[in-house]
């Protein structure tokens, strides 16, 4: 069974989601492990999926003024396609929501755009090329309530 929970920065299972993050995202541009904390780290707040202790899933909610801003989503290679990703992105939209945001924006891999078309999520300008690895992305929205 899987469980879904709201960390802190202190909790032994944030260098998890660190190694899973740089594993996941940045590994491979052989880049260097300090481009996984960014400016957001420390204001955001941190929602893992764990298995019998063991991280498989996180999804990072900042919220900014109305909008609430949600990131460095990643699921496990070995649980994708499990929902997870999908109640790890609904867990954090409902907690936008509580906490006053109008609106929820995320930078997705292009090919990702129809999973988060399918959560709702719709396309806000042009594709770009991510800052930290150069792949396609491009912002999706969506309004909250």
């Amino acid at each position: 069974m899987y469980n879904y929970r709201y960390i802190n920065l202190e909790d032994p299972i944030y260098q998890q989601v660190l190694e899973l993050r740089y594993n996941e995202f940045f590994k491979r541009y052989s880049t260097s492990r300090d481009i996984v904390i960014d400016e957001d780290e420390n204001i955001a707040i941190h929602l893992v999926c764990t298995e019998n202790s063991n991280l498989i899933g996180y999804c990072r909610l900042v919220l900014k003024d109305n909008i609430a801003y949600l990131s460095q989503i990643v699921v496990d290679e070995k649980y994708r396609c499990k929902g997870i990703g999908r109640k790890l992105i609904n867990t954090n939209e409902h907690k936008a929501k509580d906490l006053g945001a109008a609106e929820i924006r995320l930078n997705a891999k292009v090919e990702l755009l129809d999973f988060y078309k399918k959560l709702g999520y719709t396309s806000v300008g042009d594709v770009f090329p991510s800052k930290k690895t150069g792949l396609p992305h491009q912002t999706l929205m969506k309004k909250v309530g």
